[in-house]
């Protein structure tokens, strides 16, 4: 689900998405939460543009 929160169209759903997985991320390093792919690395910093 919150993967999914990282392709919505609002750039600050896309900030807290990404800060929720990075503290799962932390809490359990053997997991793979984000699959970086150029597509998704794009969509990221579209959102990191748009929220500054």
């Amino acid at each position: 689900m919150l993967r999914d929160l990282l392709s919505d169209s609002n750039p600050m759903v896309v900030a807290n998405a990404v800060a929720a997985l990075s503290e799962i991320a932390e809490q359990s390093p053997q997991t793979k939460v984000f699959d970086l792919t150029g597509p998704t690395i794009n969509k990221l910093l579209t959102a990191l543009n748009e929220c500054t």
